[in-house]
């Protein structure tokens, strides 16, 4: 084993752009190390790495928004890398801490466990809010089924903008049993306006009256504040309680939805006036919210948008945008695992990046816990065996077929225990899963 040395000047930041095009990047996960790159980009570093029984050059870009950090190993494809043991020089001066030490590749741990919330945290913000008591007891059974993240879904608008307007405090009511619980926050929404939500109009740049999308170059030097990037821009500043290094920050969850022009418009009119708006919006919302939780001086993933794995495997999103993603998540509602691993495949073998499965639970058993067992077992049995999906989000915890928390007692059901196990196999303190990939039998 062979130690490193950085890809440029000591305390460089150079980044993979500079050093050629991500998109034949290959894609293998890190155990948690807690390595932390200076700059808000990938790290490049040119590594010798010990696979037995040959040594191999590769070089290793570590991107801040991937916890655990993968490691990205551009090599001949012919190279079968599985586990990767390498040490980094002491004179790395730009990673933090500065260490010498051995670093494994794990192909198969869910850095990312987590429940959506979205039934009771979203859908029930107006009118009929969900009790304080109720709100920890929901949270607890997500944290019981192995979650470390749970996904609240509230709107970013202010409660005094609905009509009627809604009682203040139950995002933060939410928040707060999540700390309590000792779990990270996935904010995961968007605007009302975005899509039209709560009887609010949708706002566009082509409506009157709309809404700019903005450029990261105008928001942060302060001309625009107005654009849907100022707003949430601003909105993550004025809210500095709500977040804790760790979380994920999802500036427009499933943000397709709002339409691109000869893509799906969805609800007219479309949002986007083509695909590369569309990707250059993405981008300079990552730009101008990470430079929003580095004045908060916190370590907020941003990203995780939760784009259609439809939209995903048909190349829509461009190679720029996946390397500001660091990690391409994605809602994939397909009810057959070989189906669904087909597609994660396929996407996966476009980007090369890690992969997290943003939205599952393509469940239809009208809440008979039998058949939702077998096809929890089956589905995540199978996402269990790719390498390079580093997180699952289960959809969802209460209110729909899918549910796995039982709304009257807030107790796992069945099928919720089936999903305990697995995020239990693919936490990082859990056997390997390839020695023991078979759950036990739930209970009825």
């Amino acid at each position: 084993m062979a130690a490193g040395r950085a890809g440029g000047p000591l305390g460089s930041s150079q980044t993979a752009a500079d050093r050629g095009d991500p998109g034949d990047v290959g894609v293998r996960r890190l155990s948690e190390v807690g390595l932390q790159p200076s700059d808000g980009r990938a790290t490049v570093v040119d590594v010798s790495v010990m696979v037995l029984p040959r040594l191999h050059r590769a070089t290793a870009v570590f991107h801040p928004d991937v916890r655990p950090f993968p490691l990205m190993i551009r090599r001949p494809r012919a190279t079968g890398l599985w586990l990767v043991a390498l040490t980094l020089s002491l004179g790395l001066g730009w990673l933090n801490p500065i260490a010498s030490r051995a670093l494994v590749v794990s192909p198969r741990v869910w850095a990312l466990r987590s429940i959506d919330t979205m039934n009771w945290s979203k859908d029930h913000l107006q009118g009929d809010q969900i009790s304080a008591s109720e709100i920890h007891a929901d949270i607890s059974a997500d944290r019981g089924a192995g979650a470390n993240t749970v996904a609240i879904d509230v709107p970013y608008d202010p409660a005094s903008s609905y009509v009627p307007p809604v009682t203040p405090g139950y995002e933060e009511a939410w928040i707060r049993a999540a700390r309590q619980l000792r779990l990270h926050v996935w904010f995961r929404s968007h605007w009302n306006s975005w899509e039209g939500d709560y009887n609010f109009a949708k706002a566009t740049p082509a409506t009157d009256p709309g809404r700019q999308l903005g450029r990261a170059a105008s928001v942060l030097d302060g001309r625009d504040t107005t654009s849907y990037l100022a707003l949430t821009y601003h909105w993550i500043l004025d809210h500095r309680s709500y977040f804790r290094s760790g979380d994920i920050f999802t500036p427009a969850a499933e943000p397709e939805n709002a339409g691109i022009a000869h893509v799906d418009c969805g609800t007219p009119p479309c949002m986007f006036a083509s695909v590369a708006v569309f990707n250059q919006w993405l981008q300079d919302s990552m730009t101008v919210d990470r430079a929003a939780f580095s004045q908060l001086h916190l370590d907020v993933r941003v990203g995780y948008w939760g784009t259609s794995g439809w939209l995903a495997a048909n190349s829509v999103l461009s190679k720029a945008t996946i390397f500001d993603m660091g990690v391409l998540d994605v809602d994939d509602y397909l009810q057959s695992p070989a189906a669904l691993v087909a597609n994660l495949t396929r996407i996966e073998g476009i980007y090369h990046v890690p992969l997290v499965v943003g939205e599952w639970g393509d469940i239809w058993s009208h809440g008979d816990q039998r058949p939702m067992v077998s096809e929890i077992r089956a589905v995540m049995s199978a996402v269990a065996r790719l390498p390079y999906v580093i997180g699952f989000n289960y959809w969802r915890d209460t209110g729909g077929q899918e549910s796995i928390v039982n709304a009257i007692t807030l107790q796992l059901t069945s099928a919720g225990r089936e999903v305990a196990h697995w995020f239990r196999m693919m936490s990082p303190v859990a056997p390997a899963p390839g020695r023991n990939l078979a759950p036990n039998p739930p209970s009825p």
